[in-house]
């Protein structure tokens, strides 16, 4: 499990996520958690090792505006 601890320590501003998420410091720290799970990950690797790089920026994109969101900028 990721924690706020975690998130500090790599250089994201927590603050800043929390604030996004209105306040709520669970439920941002939900949707952090369910990040490895995304299947964007798997669609950039996949896009990669195929040369695919429409598909590559496609996956990269969404994965940016996701980790943005969270303040997960060092990613």
């Amino acid at each position: 499990m990721i924690t706020l601890e975690d998130l500090k320590n790599y250089g994201s501003d927590t603050d800043e996520g929390i604030g996004r998420c209105m306040g709520m410091e669970d439920f941002y720290l939900k949707l952090v958690n369910a990040l490895p799970a995304d299947v964007n990950f798997e669609k950039l690797e996949t896009a990669i090792e195929a040369g695919d790089a429409k598909s590559a920026f496609e996956a990269s994109h969404a994965l940016k505006g996701v980790l943005g969101n969270l303040s997960i900028t060092p990613l």
